[in-house]
């Protein structure tokens, strides 16, 4: 059990490092963001058309997909959001360490046979 325990808290510390060393360090995430031209009136049209937070898709039906028309998959936040990086973080951590636990469930299930 302590095995267990040490290696969930250990896979978790690694989760954790890589995301930030992915995130933080590393250039491809800010390889593939782009800004957009005008941002005042992509949030006001935003605000009108999207009345709650979650997850939009453009065109919303996978059938009126047409080629060359626009088309976007947005997280849309209408109030915003608390940038509190700590408890982000620790939100992360705790996710790392959820994720860790799982796939320790699944290996424990596992013989050698399996491979």
């Amino acid at each position: 059990m302590r095995k267990n325990i040490v290696a969930v808290v250990l896979g978790g510390v690694v989760l954790f490092a890589w995301g930030f060393v992915s995130w933080a360090i590393l250039p491809w995430h800010s390889m593939v963001a782009n800004k957009f031209n005008d941002e005042s009136a992509v949030r006001e049209v935003l605000k009108q058309n999207a009345s709650s937070a979650g997850i939009y898709f453009l065109p919303f039906a996978e059938e009126d997909f047409k080629p060359g028309e626009t088309s976007a998959f947005l997280n849309v936040v209408p109030d915003g959001f608390e940038g509190d990086m700590g408890k982000m973080m620790g939100m992360s951590f705790f996710g790392q360490l959820v994720s860790t636990v799982l796939m320790l469930l699944l290996l424990s299930r596992t013989t050698r046979d399996d491979f």
